[in-house]
């Protein structure tokens, strides 16, 4: 079917500006990627139809519109005959927008609404409506402009905001640069410190082997061997330990009396024996050294151990571990010190089938002192543990 022409209307002359509209409602129309907005509704204080159209952007100063009584729609289109009053007509009409079963034609500069109405029995037919250019009042300008200071002042005050926000962000990320300034430079010296003791060659060996002061053990991880053994007996788990020394053979004297004149009376102790062949093996004892007593049995946390082999050596049940006796230094099950221990040979090593009746674990002969029966110790040094 052939569209119709667009209609053109001879209406009542109308108000220069169109009066307010009630019950209206919005619809959005695009044409040629322009949105429009368009309202329709009864004008207020009579009986007739408004429609309005604007394009949907700020600071409009011209709309179209148009203004029909009930007799001008019938006029229009028969489709319109059956309508009583002009509610009814705003109602149909809001419906055809609401179907959008609508479109906007631009011809020449005239703006017109293209209906579809449906014909019983007969498909669709359209309706053109023109609508007339007009420019807004005074008032409606006043209002216009009022309603974007004010969303432009929201706007302001927003971004006014968000403006602090990020100034104090950045106020909070110079003070934190600043302080990793300050943490970088305190580095740096900490760090030229120690380039400056290295060049001065007055860096030791550091971590944990602080907390001995030997001169056998010369690396963490030999001390961290026994204190690790140590720390299974109950009474040190769970504990931070230190050795305080207790007696040293080239700095004390390499003699019985001197020794139990250091360590008498002193418990949990461990002794530390260096030979001339550099091997280091020792042991560890729970009671207070005495200068009599003959062999000890009851002391079950007791061990010997090998820092060479990287060895524990523990006690059997019942069984001699250690001597007491006021003419020998250190004498445990399975190697002894005669008296003048720094210049004799040792010569109550045991035998590994002796041995393994106060300790376990023995492999071969002599295996504490690397297979020798005898040793020669070039340094002997005893700890209490604290």
């Amino acid at each position: 079917m052939e569209a119709p022409k667009p209609i053109s209307l001879i209406t009542p002359a109308k108000p220069e500006n169109d009066l307010p509209l009630l019950d209206k409602k919005e619809f959005k129309l695009t044409k040629e990627k322009v949105e429009y907005i368009v309202e329709i509704g009864k004008i207020s204080s009579t009986e007739n139809l408004g429609i309005k159209l604007k394009e949907n952007i700020s600071s409009i100063k011209l709309y179209y519109s148009n203004i029909f009584n009930l007799e001008e729609l019938r006029n229009i289109h028969k489709s319109f005959r059956v309508f009583d009053n002009i509610n009814e007509a705003v109602t149909n009409i809001q419906e055809i927008f609401e179907e959008k079963k609508v479109n906007i034609k631009i011809e020449n500069g005239h703006i017109f609404l293209i209906l579809k109405i449906h014909k019983i029995g007969k498909g669709e037919d359209l309706i053109s409506i023109e609508l007339n250019k007009k420019s807004l009042s005074l008032q409606e300008l006043n209002e216009n402009l009022s309603k974007e200071v004010s969303e432009l002042r929201n706007i302001i005050e927003l971004l006014e905001k968000e403006n602090k926000n990020h100034k104090n962000e950045i106020n909070e990320l110079k003070n934190e640069i600043i302080a990793l300034k300050e943490e970088n430079k305190k580095r740096d010296l900490k760090i030229d410190e120690i380039l400056n003791k290295i060049d001065k060659k007055e860096i030791v060996v550091t971590n944990d082997i602080n907390k001995i002061d030997s001169k056998i053990i010369t690396s963490k991880e030999e001390l961290d061997f026994i204190t690790n053994r140590l720390k299974q007996i109950d009474y040190f788990n769970n504990k931070n330990l230190s050795y305080e020394l207790v007696f040293r053979g080239t700095r004390d004297g390499r003699t019985p009396k001197i020794f139990h004149q250091k360590c008498d009376g002193k418990s949990k102790t461990i002794t530390i024996i260096k030979t001339i062949k550099g091997l280091k093996f020792g042991g560890y004892i729970e009671k207070e050294w005495k200068s009599s007593g003959g062999w000890i049995k009851d002391d079950e946390n007791c061990f010997i151990f090998s820092i060479d082999l990287h060895k524990i050596y523990n006690p059997v049940k019942g069984k001699d571990k250690y001597y007491f006796d006021k003419d020998c230094g250190p004498n445990f099950a399975e190697f002894g010190l005669e008296d003048d221990l720094f210049k004799k040979s040792s010569s109550n090593i045991l035998k590994k089938d002796n041995a393994n009746i106060y300790f376990t674990y023995f492999e071969k002969d002599y295996e504490i002192n690397g297979g020798e029966k005898e040793f020669q110790a070039e340094e002997l040094e005893v700890f209490k543990i604290i």
